[in-house]
């Protein structure tokens, strides 16, 4: 892709995916979505005036640069007491997921983030690891609250709470609309936490973790990662590294670099579900945000 002054895609965000993956040199990627009418094409860019229009805005430099973090793979093993460093050639623009190849075993895979604070295991349905540009995609569609959960949650808060402070509060599992307004805000909020496309950091999702039945574990769901505030800029080092956080709910900030390694019997990485790359016991798997690996797009919205 580095030969060339722009690299154009015409389909939807599939396509766009397809052509972005293998697009290691970072060439600027414009989108063309050729079926609007049946593809939301959220990568493309809007033509309804036409191509033509779209071609004299592009040469008339009539759009803004939209920078998109890519997610970097390598994958460390040790052979004879050597280890080798192997750097996968694709990039992934939304995500990757890290889980068995058949979907219908548990996935336990240990990780640590930032290269902080102790591993952490995970008996799970698989990881989902998103770029802000991932964030509108699979991850957050399986990061959604339901209206089954919200119901659940109001359940168990109304049970705790004496009849008149719900009736203050307006704690009614029974009013279907209110369950469904604050479902709707429930979600609103968590895409209002989502990384941006040009953020450098991924965001961790736990699926479907196992726990033992009545126990909560703050440390089985979303990696928080460690806070802006303590993040070290690339020419100082904190004197102590910051501990990381755990946490259930919140969704994190600032997390560059997480490497995993898997327990399972046959755990595989998928990239933007289009690269599957095995992952053996022996190997470890790093998975990072470099601005190097940036992907210009246009957007040209006033």
């Amino acid at each position: 892709a580095g030969e060339w002054d722009l690299v154009v895609s015409a389909g939807g965000d599939g396509t766009f995916l397809k052509a972005a993956i293998d697009n290691r040199g970072g060439t600027p990627q414009l989108g063309v979505n050729t079926d609007p009418k049946r593809s939301r094409g959220r990568l493309c860019a809007d033509f309804h005036q036409g191509f033509p229009e779209l071609l004299r805005r592009l040469r008339a430099g009539e759009f803004k640069w939209l920078p998109r973090q890519r997610i970097e793979v390598a994958l460390l093993s040790t052979e004879d007491g050597k280890q080798t460093r192997r750097v996968l050639p694709q990039l992934a623009l939304n995500e990757v997921f890290a889980g068995e190849e058949d979907p219908t075993r548990a996935s336990i895979l240990k990780l640590k983030a930032d290269g902080v604070g102790p591993w952490r295991q995970h008996k799970c349905s698989g990881l989902l690891i998103n770029t802000g540009t991932g964030a509108s995609a699979w991850a957050g569609e399986a990061g959604q609250v339901t209206e089954t959960q919200a119901h659940a949650m109001l359940a168990a808060l109304a049970r705790e709470t004496s009849a008149a402070d719900a009736k203050v509060r307006g704690i009614d599992v029974a009013d279907t609309e209110r369950l469904m307004d604050l479902t709707l805000k429930a979600n609103k909020e968590l895409r209002r936490r989502w990384l941006r496309p040009w953020e450098e950091g991924m965001d961790v999702l736990v699926r479907e973790p196992i726990l033992e039945w009545g126990t909560v574990d703050p440390e089985a769901c979303v990696w928080e990662g460690v806070e802006e505030g303590n993040l070290a800029d690339e020419s100082s080092t904190p004197a102590a590294p910051p501990e990381p956080k755990w946490n259930a709910v919140h969704l994190h900030r600032a997390v560059r670099e997480l490497e995993l390694a898997s327990l399972g019997a046959s755990a595989t990485l998928v990239l933007d579900g289009r690269v599957w790359v095995p992952i053996p016991r022996s190997v470890h798997a790093v998975l990072s945000v470099k601005p190097s690996n940036i992907l210009w797009t246009f957007s040209f919205r006033p």
